[in-house]
């Protein structure tokens, strides 16, 4: 039999009012009803009122690192108060077993009036320590925060990565349970975090938990097993943390679907696949569409004796015969396929073309892939309508939404239709695999990837 949880989230929703006013005003109803045995709906909405959180569950282990992410406003740090208990769920329970310590960027819990030095008594007996016990406790505290110049300083003189520093080297030194880490990873000098990320991993050797909460998809993928990605208070996955940064990063670049805007008749019910660790929405939608040909055009002209009808880029199966198209969907380091469908008055036995490749604001040209007629004796044109073809072995481009556009030429260069400069381009969207190496490539901005092999 498993133990149980250190901390476990059932079914939790929190809602706050936008309006100061009200707020207060319901505050003090909610308390007056409390005290007389009543009290309003708590799933219900007033005026003005929106849930922060919505049917979140999640199980924090002995042992086990989780990650939670989401953009700004999400629900992460109203998730995390409530597991401190500094604030109470309308809907829902929380169970914590053992003792909790949480750190923050911002070194909330310490008094900008005091010194270093009192604020590390001050927060100690805020967990439950001795003064006895702290004072003992305290030449490592100080080395550990590398603050021995400015110890006995006022916090309020100190910068946010000061004050990051002393709240990780207290929580660190008091032997918790359970870390709740919000952001702190993000803040101060590299040796510092690498110093907090040993930590971290000696503390979880011991049988200790960790809750991550950071915009560092590197932190979280590296040192959390799972992650729950929120979204406007929801769960949109729950699962892997490769998997959880990977939809994250794509919904940051528009790739991913976002749940509805919150409802104001109660909090919806969280959705089965993020439960079942699935991302909620398919991913791959409007891919197949991508790969149709774009749009229809009128025929050739004797101005124009060759019309480009439409462009598509597919993905192969490699383990196909032939070649044979898998699908839709082009995925990055796999191979895939370019479609050309022209109209021609006569055919053309030698011609020269060539797909551009762009970002998805033309502002970046990227590569290109030129077929010259010497080298592809096969590109030529027949009269009426036609096709022509060329397959790229492995695709290089990082996942993203790209523009194509296409120029046929005679061998001679004399030009003889062109897609996308003109008029609109193919947009086509290329996927990638929930691993490490294609969330640092997202990290990173690259457009590409290289094919690297070590060197003996």
């Amino acid at each position: 039999m498993s133990a149980p949880a250190l901390v476990a989230v059932e079914a939790v929703s929190k809602k706050y009012c936008r309006d100061l006013e009200k707020s207060l005003r319901y505050g003090l109803h909610d308390i007056g009803r409390a005290l007389v045995g009543g009290g309003a709906d708590p799933g219900s909405l007033r005026d003005g009122e929106f849930w922060a959180l919505s049917q979140v569950s999640l199980e924090l282990g002995a042992g086990e690192c989780l990650g939670v992410i989401g953009p700004n406003g999400a629900g992460k740090s109203t998730l995390l108060k409530l597991i401190q208990g500094r604030l109470h769920p309308d809907r829902g329970r929380i169970v914590v077993r053992g003792k909790l310590a949480a750190i923050s960027e911002l070194g909330i819990g310490f008094n900008p009036i005091l010194s270093g030095r009192e604020n590390i008594f001050h927060n100690a007996a805020l967990l439950g320590l001795a003064r006895d016990e702290t004072r003992g406790l305290l030449d490592q505290i100080i080395e550990f925060s590398e603050l021995e110049e400015f110890i006995d300083a006022p916090v309020f003189t100190y910068s946010s990565g000061m004050r990051a520093r002393l709240g990780y080297a207290v929580a660190a030194h008091l032997d918790p349970d359970a870390l709740l880490i919000d952001e702190v990873l993000t803040v101060g000098d590299l040796a510092f975090r690498r110093k907090c990320v040993q930590h971290m991993q000696r503390f979880l050797a011991r049988g200790k938990a960790v809750l991550l909460v950071s915009h560092e998809m590197y932190s979280v993928q590296t040192l959390c097993t799972r992650a729950i990605y929120l979204e406007r208070g929801e769960v949109v996955f729950a699962g892997a943390s490769t998997e959880a940064v990977n939809l994250y990063l794509k919904a940051r670049r528009g790739l991913a679907p976002r749940p509805p805007a919150a409802r104001a008749d109660g909090p919806p019910q969280a959705a089965d696949a993020a439960v079942a660790g699935e991302p909620a929405g398919d991913l791959a939608a409007g891919a197949s569409a991508a790969a149709e040909p774009k749009g229809e055009r009128r025929g050739p002209s004797a101005r124009e004796p060759v019309l480009i009808t439409g462009v598509a880029i597919e993905a192969l199966d490699p383990g196909a015969p032939a070649g044979r198209p898998a699908g839709a969907e082009v995925r990055s380091g796999e191979a895939a396929r370019v479609l050309v469908r022209y109209h021609a008055h006569e055919k053309r036995d030698r011609l020269f073309w060539a797909f551009r490749i762009a970002t998805a604001d033309l502002l970046v040209q990227i590569t290109s892939g030129i077929l010259p007629a010497e080298s592809f004796p096969g590109s030529r044109l027949v009269a009426g309508e036609g096709t022509l073809s060329c397959v790229i072995p492995r695709l290089t481009l990082t996942a993203g939404t790209y523009a194509m556009r296409v120029v046929l030429a005679e061998a001679d260069g004399t030009l003889l239709a062109m897609f996308g400069f003109e008029d609109a381009p193919l947009y086509f969207h290329v996927a990638s695999g929930a691993s490490a190496v294609d969330n640092m490539h997202e990290m990173s901005g690259d457009l590409v990837t290289l094919a690297v092999e070590g060197d003996a």
